[in-house]
């Protein structure tokens, strides 16, 4: 009977042990799907967001885009070529500190801005073509724009 109860009792203790090891594991397990679910969301903010020391990065390319667009389609002639060179130029610095800033974004982000950016690029590049053909226009605003088509397609 002794012997009996010597084994009911270590039995008793070895599934309280078993319980508590289990809890410990579930605990462990539960802490490390939360860690991994926030680093997730910290990685989905800042795709979403797209911002690098305050600057609102697809807000800034958006404006660019626009700006772009804007800019060469009031571009006729070899005076309105001219006329929008200093623009242009503008534009060239803005592409490139606005190329510099996406690389200070994390892996994510930066690939899902160039996913979404790339969508641009298609209706921009057909613009630039287009104007690059007019007479006149092509010598004056060819090397600023090949230089922002390039820096466009590195975003």
């Amino acid at each position: 009977m002794r012997k009996l109860l010597a084994v009911v009792l270590m039995l008793g203790l070895c599934l309280t042990g078993c319980d508590t090891a289990n809890q410990a594991a579930n605990d462990a397990t539960n802490s490390a799907t939360d860690a991994a679910k926030g680093a997730a969301g910290a990685v989905k903010e800042a795709a979403e967001n797209f911002k690098v020391g305050g600057v609102d990065l697809k807000d800034s390319a958006m404006k660019l885009v626009s700006g772009l667009k804007d800019t060469l389609g009031k571009v006729t002639d070899e005076a309105s070529a001219k006329a929008a060179l200093p623009s242009l130029e503008g534009m060239l610095k803005t592409v490139t500190g606005l190329g510099e800033s996406v690389d200070n974004l994390p892996a994510t982000a930066r690939q899902t801005f160039s996913g979404m950016f790339s969508e641009s690029l298609p209706s921009i590049k057909d613009l630039i073509e287009k104007v690059s053909n007019m007479p006149g226009v092509g010598p004056i605003l060819k090397p600023v724009l090949d230089q922002i088509m390039e820096r466009l397609l590195n975003l």
